[in-house]
């Protein structure tokens, strides 16, 4: 729960920074430091909130 409220208040401050690609970027930069269940959350996350294409 934590970790969704972290990506859900950084979205406000990542849009305001950065366009789709960097965004993008900046959420596919987490996954290596993530566990699986961080990567999980993370990649629904990302699949709720719109995030433009596929992190890889």
């Amino acid at each position: 729960m934590h970790f969704t409220a972290f990506l859900e208040k950084s979205a406000e401050i990542l849009d305001r920074v950065l366009d789709a690609d960097a965004q993008r970027q900046w959420y596919a930069a987490m996954l290596p430091r993530l566990d699986e269940q961080g990567r999980a959350e993370l990649s629904a996350w990302v699949e709720r909130a719109g995030v433009p294409a596929q992190l890889s």
